[in-house]
């Protein structure tokens, strides 16, 4: 014998309706914040590879100086 709730009648319907301007409005917010959080992770990158890269810039210039001093002395030492 079936339950009270499975005798196979509707015991109520509903509906949910909501206007589709806050739909479309919660959607082209959430676009806009996803394209926020993007460009703010793509700057934040840029910045880092561009402070490596000067880093390693920097330790090449100062390598470069100190090979051309030594360079220099051994001359000194052969004239």
């Amino acid at each position: 014998m079936p339950g009270p709730v499975t005798m196979g009648r509707i015991i109520a319907v509903t509906e949910l309706h909501q206007a589709s301007d806050e739909l479309d409005q919660a959607i082209a917010e959430a676009r806009w914040r996803s394209w926020e959080a993007g460009a703010g992770v793509m700057i934040v990158s840029y910045i880092l590879v561009a402070g490596l890269v000067k880093r390693g810039s920097d330790t090449i210039a100062r390598q470069q100086a100190a090979l051309q001093q030594q360079v220099r002395d051994l001359s000194c030492l052969f004239d």
